[in-house]
């Protein structure tokens, strides 16, 4: 089964580190482990059913400034003071 860490930490289980928001596969007999439970129990991981396409993330670039050819010149010369 494929299982999504729901936390805002890492967690460490069976020689997978999972961040949070990401999913692994894990083999039944590690799901059988009590500790395993015991995060499914809290919510800490739950079980994805179908895994969909996740569309790739888009960088907002709204509030960035790009400096133009006469504004590198003007630091440039109050810089060299």
């Amino acid at each position: 089964m494929i299982y999504q860490n729901k936390t805002g930490k890492i967690i460490f289980f069976a020689g997978k580190s999972l961040l949070p928001g990401e999913t692994a596969q894990f083999s039944d007999s590690v799901q059988k482990n009590p500790n395993f439970s015991f995060l499914k129990e809290r919510g800490m991981i739950v079980e994805v059913t179908e895994m969909a396409a996740e569309p790739a993330a888009e960088t907002d670039t709204s509030s960035e400034t790009v400096d133009t050819t006469e504004e590198k010149k003007t630091k440039t010369s109050n810089t060299k003071k």
